[in-house]
């Protein structure tokens, strides 16, 4: 995403990695354990920096290198450089010529990929403890032997994939505002003034001179930091990082561009048309940088502004007055300058002016009476939590590595996130509203966002270059120095010989005295637990209901429960940092808690609420009725959902409980149609005790946590009548391949899904078809994905799925692709799923290989979060597998070959192919229907059929 840095601080209630250090009472009594972070540190002789954090919970590493460079730091005429360098870096390097991610699918890695932002590029992977060699090794030699790898046709390769990356993200609803934003929220020439992607123009531009330039400036080890956080200590990463980066030459030491807020004396205002279905409205200021007070208080504020239900804004927009769908605020410091910004999705045929001014008035308000101390505590604690939450990922994007390089790539510091949270723990309603007045009183930047045409983009938007000469690049500083190396590169990349095992927590059971179940998996060491109370239904149980009916029904539930309305409900739930929420899913139901140990009972009491209790207050549900309306005229406006809106009907066929909108979210006709009797007999029928099992997963024992649930869900009694069950008839497969296209005018790319029904997840071989389906398209380095993206370069990426269903399930493959080259890319898609299912193009030994490592070596990282587990004991659960799944299923695996994984491709028929393309017809509907795939239809967003003018229909 252009601008925004993903880590940030103040952004923290939802970035894992973080933890609290706070004086603040908590809520209810107590104060919040004091959480740390651990680590240590060394630097190498060359510069590198690296910090070790020690956290045994998995057998598991996580390497994160962070490059203090980014699109700050580019040149005139080559806009978006940084961030297609980082693309080239996964190219190989000078001893390992080919992917950068094969060696880590063979050894299970998790969590891997590479980012860039305005100020830094960070690749990061966690790999088995066994495997720490082999990261070390690979990032390595990217770092110190990389310039000789590239050529003229990898460059050309990344260059094709970033531009399409552009495109898909331009191609979105609002999806120019950010490149927008940048451009006018800073001034011409400062570093924040183009998006990180760039401009088409400057990427075309880019040569294998400025890649050497671009390598030998900014990629040094002193320009870096590496973090190494999990199943590892000092002694052992000082040895191996000396062994594997000792010997690579320091780089010059560039400078750093001067912090520049670029504070607005005056207020700007500038309007856009897009092809969206309702007025949007941001408005942004310049705000401090990455690691002031500031930048904390105005988080603190914005979560007070429009950061939570019962904020300012969403009682007074969304509630109380109801002209806006939804609302949000959000502050982040980057290193140069911060930016606080606030959003509000107006709706439709409310006058955005009228919405300006209650957004001026509150601000104003805001600033002139400050927040309340009780806005302020509420705001903290939902930070605080949120914050212990995430000291439990240890890679990834924002784990606890994240936190640590951040911090010490930006302030030298490591440990610089205790600052900002005492900051944030010390913060009074006085502060936050000082904060507020210096920096949100003047200078704001208005875009009103409103439906319309979308101009067209103007790709020669490169910056300025003529007459600009590249400054020198600086000397190395002589104090750098190497160590001699005895790593042998031309034996490649060092592979383990052993794996870790597999340690999955066991199940405990135990049933409440109303007969409802119970599973409990511990997880120590987190002062949370976390509970996900399973139903059946789903969407399924629409069937004979109105369409989204269960969505609908369970999104209620969190909307005003027992003795709170929706606001006291939201107000209480933050009070004691819990999350609460409840949503369908094809075959079933569920409603969520995570809670604070320490605030467990209480937390148990408003679950126990919303679930038994859910209030279905008629001004509630109109409320939630008008903003999920909207929320389907989103999903039209964006090409993917819309796809998957339109494609499971046409597989399944009317009346089917499949045949509906993936999303669940339903028609606008059927969502307008129902009523408070339907959501209350859905709730009846689905939400009781006899349908329900309750997974528990955290800090606690059976023996803890039992008499709890019996004081909170003894009591509730199952009705008499029986548990609805779905009819789920079989569905015969189409003989002969259908093509569907839908009208996006203007799009920059073509969507295209293909999908197929398959044998049910509970199907004897399903497992078999899972691993065949990553041969295909299941893997990075699937075959559809290194065709389109890597060999041609038409499209961000291309991959197969399939979703699990108790009945036959669906088998999607999708690609964004550039708009030129559509049919050809809907022709290669065609021809890989046919030849692999013919068997003339069958899954290799090596193929199969390295699907089986990737799956069973990734294991032991695969649950390293509460949440994973949390998940997988719901398939447990739902499709009543045996407690040792994780077990069975890794055998299974182990014993495939070849033979069993291609008649498992056979599933896949080339002839009962459903074909879906979103794209610009007066572009893309010629080519084609001269394919001659299958018979061509023209249907609207809703799947009606489009009459062809005369001319198409002679075609």
């Amino acid at each position: 995403m252009p601008l925004l840095r993903p880590l940030t601080l103040a952004l923290a209630l939802a970035l894992p990695g973080l933890a609290l250090a706070s004086s603040a009472p908590a809520a209810d009594g107590g104060t919040p354990a004091e959480v740390r972070i651990p680590y240590e540190t060394f630097t190498l002789p060359n510069g590198l920096r690296v910090i070790v954090h020690t956290d045994r919970k998995a057998p598991i590493v996580a390497v994160n290198v962070w490059y203090h460079v980014g699109s700050k730091d580019e040149e005139p005429g080559r806009t978006g450089f940084a961030h297609l360098f980082e693309h080239l870096m996964f190219q190989g390097s000078e001893n390992w010529k080919n992917e950068f991610f094969g060696p880590f699918e063979q050894v299970g890695a998790t969590d891997q990929n590479g980012t860039t932002n305005t100020d830094r590029t960070n690749y990061f992977q966690n790999v088995p403890t066994t495997a720490l060699d082999l990261a070390l090794w690979m990032e390595s030699d990217r770092m110190g032997h990389f310039a000789g790898a590239i050529s003229q046709e990898l460059l050309d390769e990344q260059r094709g994939v970033v531009q399409n990356e552009k495109r898909q993200g331009e191609n979105q609803p609002y999806g120019r505002v950010w490149s927008f934003l940048a451009e006018k929220g800073f001034p011409s020439g400062h570093p924040y003034s183009w998006s990180t992607i760039g401009s088409m123009a400057d990427l075309n531009a880019a040569s294998i001179e400025d890649v050497k330039r671009w390598f030998s400036a900014w990629y040094g080890p002193n320009n870096a930091v590496l973090v190494l956080a999990g199943d590892i200590d000092l002694a052992t990463a000082k040895e191996k990082v000396a062994k594997y980066f000792g010997d690579i030459p320091a780089g010059p030491t560039m400078t750093q561009p001067a912090v520049n807020l670029a504070a607005r004396a005056e207020s700007a205002r500038y309007t856009m048309t897009d092809r969206v279905p309702q007025s949007r409205l941001y408005r942004v200021w310049n705000t401090p940088q990455f690691g002031t007070a500031d930048a904390q208080q105005l988080s603190l504020l914005a979560q007070v502004l429009a950061g939570s239900r019962s904020s300012r804004l969403d009682k007074r927009l969304v509630f109380e007055e109801k002209l806006a769908d939804s609302v949000g605020a959000f502050s982040w410091g980057s290193q140069l300058a911060g930016m606080f910004m606030l959003q509000v999705d107006i709706k439709q045929g409310v006058d955005p002016a009228k919405v300006e001014a209650i957004v001026d008035e509150e601000m104003k308000k805001l600033l002139a009476e400050g927040p309340t101390a009780t806005e302020i505590d509420q705001a903290r604690t939902v930070f605080e939590a949120g914050f212990i939450r995430g000291i439990e990922r240890i890679g990834g994007f924002g784990g606890k590595a994240d936190v640590l390089a951040e911090c010490a790539v930006f302030t030298g510091d490591p440990g610089c996130y205790r600052r900002d949270l005492a900051v944030l723990g010390g913060a009074t309603a006085a502060s936050v509203q000082a904060a507020g007045r210096q920096w949100l009183g003047q200078g704001d930047l208005t875009l009103l966002v409103t439906p319309g045409d979308r101009p067209a983009l103007i790709e020669d938007n490169s910056t300025a270059r003529e007459g600009y000469v590249s400054p020198p690049i600086p000397a190395v500083d002589p104090r750098f120095t190497t160590v001699a190396s005895t790593v042998d590169r031309s034996a490649g990349p060092p592979m383990p010989d052993t794996y870790p095992g597999l340690s999955f927590p066991a199940l405990q059971r135990a049933t409440l005295a109303n007969g409802m179940k119970v599973v409990l998996a511990e997880r120590k060491g987190l002062p949370v637990v976390q509970m996900s109370m399973e139903f059946t239904g789903g969407y399924a149980a629409d069937q004979g209901r109105k369409l989204g009916t269960s969505s609908f029904t369970m999104g209620m539930l969190d909307e005003g429960a027992g003795d709170y309305d929706a606001l006291r409900f939201g107000d209480r739930a933050e009070s004691l940092g819990a999350q609460l929420s409840a949503g369908a899913s094809l075959d079933g139901g569920n409603a969520f808690l995570s809670a604070l140990t320490d605030k467990l009972d209480a937390s148990l009491a408003l679950y126990a609420d919303m679930i038994q209790r859910p209030r279905f207050a008629e001004a509630d549900v109109e409320r939630v009725r008008a903003s999920w309306l909207a929320g389907i005229k989103q999903e039209k406006a964006r090409p993917n959902a819309l796809a998957n809106r339109l494609l499971p009907p046409l597989m399944y066929g009317e009346g089917h409980p499949y045949a509906i909108p993936f999303s669940g979210s339903g028609t606008e006709a059927s969502i307008a149609s129902l009523t408070v009797d339907d959501l209350k007999a859905f709730h009846g029928d689905f939400v009781r005790p006899d349908n329900a099992t309750l997974i528990v997963v955290g800090d606690t024992t059976l023996a803890e946590i039992t008499p709890m649930l019996e004081k909170h869900f003894g009591d509730w009694k199952a009705p008499s009548t029986p548990v609805p069950q779905p009819a789920i008839a079989p569905v015969a497969l189409p003989t002969q391949p259908r093509v569907f296209l839908v009208d996006q005018p203007g799009a920059l790319q073509a969507t295209i899904l293909a999908g197929q029904l398959a044998p049910p997840t509970t199907d004897a071989r399903a497992v078999e078809f899972d691993i065949a389906n990553s041969v295909l398209g299941g893997e990075f380095s699937s075959r559809l994905n290194m065709n389109l993206r890597e060999e041609k370069s038409w499209a961000y990426g291309a991959y197969s799925f399939t979703s699990g269903a108790k009945g036959q399930r669906p088998w999607i493959a999708f690609a964004p692709v550039q708009i030129d080259k559509t049919a050809e890319a809907l022709q290669e898609m065609q021809r890989e799923i046919a030849a692999y299912a013919a068997g003339s193009e069958p899954a290799t030994a090596e193929e199969v290989a390295k699907i089986q490592a990737t799956e069973i070596r990734s294991l032991p990282g695969s649950f390293e979060t509460a949440n994973a587990v949390l998940g997988q004991i719901g398939g447990i659960v739902r499709y009543g597998r045996p407690d040792n799944w994780v077990e069975v299923r890794r055998s299974r695996i182990e014993g495939l070959n070849p033979a069993i994984v291609n008649a498992a491709a056979k599933t896949l028929d080339p002839k009962a192919l459903t074909w879906v393309v979103v794209g610009d017809l007066s572009k893309i509907e010629a080519p084609v229907r001269a394919l001659d795939l299958g018979e061509v239809q023209v249907i609207d967003s809703d799947g009606r059929p489009v009459a062809a003018p005369a001319t198409t229909a002679a075609r």
